[in-house]
């Protein structure tokens, strides 16, 4: 990136606009009888390593790397 350019993470809003937008998305599927089922009881750890790996791929830290290795999908 060039210098004065900034990552689509930081023009979105950063991790606040991430975390909103995870949050919304857990909140759509928890309410969902038929999603439900397929999340875990425990949606709260899902929901950090999605902030992570969204704010990573969009240009934020590496911090989803540094925890959990190199972003793969499963």
């Amino acid at each position: 990136m060039n210098s004065g350019e900034i990552s689509l993470y930081e023009a979105v809003g950063g991790e606040a606009t991430f975390r909103a937008l995870v949050e919304r998305f857990y909140a759509r599927g928890e309410a969902d009888p038929l999603l439900r089922p397929m999340f875990p009881e425990d949606m709260e750890p899902g929901k950090r390593w999605q902030i992570l790996f969204l704010s990573q791929y969009f240009g934020g830290t590496r911090s989803y790397e540094l925890e959990r290795g190199l972003p793969r999908l499963r």
